[in-house]
């Protein structure tokens, strides 16, 4: 007689009933962590995204000759006015430009790039301050805020701060006969990204980029000194040249935040956060930032 072995109806649906006991703890297991993947996607895409928007309107706020804060519409959402141009949230919440004049709304990116997500602008004109405007970006998901991202925005060429007062002890005089350097900046201490080499102008002292580094809304109040190096270094009133170099290629009794006036004009800032009593490499080396052309012109 032949023995044919098989599963019972009951083992049946016992095996079904553990198998589909093991794929809800599985599925249990992996629905937190992949909405944390979910979450973290969004916002690193906000952020991408509020700071390519603040880029764009930086550049040409960078550029202009007029810069004001505009009314704000019935959802609380600010414009700013850019010489002719006008920088608003359109009624889908994407970023526009308009002419003052009036005309067809061109939006700033592309819908793609906001995967689905919305921005919300606020601005206000600096107290006492000519044509500068403070403003806030915040990014939004399903009416969820997931990034915001404060700036100052001025024209280029709307602050000088004459920054050097005269030549170093012990220099000798200059062809130009006068010793001084001017720096023009517009960037202010705030919630944004700086590259190395920007000078930035708090409470009227100036702070050399060390490296590139982004500073986060929590620090603003706290001021630069208390991020301190390496990321911000005080800009000194020293001015060094070619004509300072001593024995062995050198510079002697270099302080951290000095200047060095390059032959073609060039400014750099030494960053090194201590005195080295072995001296200094001249530019161009590590231990000094070329500043960058949005914050000084060469002369």
């Amino acid at each position: 007689m032949n023995n044919k072995k098989g599963f019972t109806l009951i083992e049946l649906i016992v095996a079904m009933s553990v198998a589909a006991i093991f794929m809800v703890c599985v599925v249990a297991l992996i629905s937190p962590s992949t909405k944390i993947f979910n979450r973290t996607e969004d916002s690193s895409d906000a952020r991408l995204l509020a700071e390519s928007l603040l880029e764009e309107i930086r550049h040409e706020a960078n550029l202009s000759t007029s810069l004001t804060a505009g009314a704000t519409d019935e959802k609380g959402n600010g414009h700013i006015n850019i010489d002719e141009k006008v920088i608003a949230v359109d009624k889908e919440g994407f970023l526009v430009r308009t002419n003052a004049s009036g005309g067809d709304s061109q939006k700033l990116f592309d819908d793609k790039f906001y995967k689905n997500k919305t921005v919300g602008m606020t601005a206000a004109n600096v107290k006492n301050v000519d044509n500068c405007v403070d403003m806030t970006l915040k990014i939004y998901s399903d009416g969820r805020e997931l990034y915001s991202l404060d700036s100052r925005l001025k024209p280029v060429l709307g602050k000088k701060v004459t920054s050097v007062k005269g030549e170093p002890e012990g220099a000798s005089g200059d062809s130009d006969g006068t010793g001084k350097v001017e720096i023009t900046t517009n960037k202010e201490w705030a919630a944004t990204s700086y590259v190395r080499g920007d000078i930035i102008d708090y409470n009227g002292i100036l702070y050399a980029v060390v490296k590139g580094v982004t500073v986060h809304k929590e620090w603003v109040p706290l001021g630069p000194d208390w991020v301190g190096v390496p990321d911000f270094i005080k800009v000194t009133d020293k001015v060094w040249r070619k004509k300072d170099i001593g024995n062995w290629g050198r510079l002697w009794d270099v302080q951290p935040g000095d200047q060095f006036v390059d032959d073609d004009g060039t400014l750099y800032i030494y960053v090194l956060s201590q005195f080295d009593p072995a001296g200094a490499i001249p530019p161009p080396s590590t231990w000094w930032a070329k500043v960058t052309e949005e914050c000084y012109k060469k002369w």
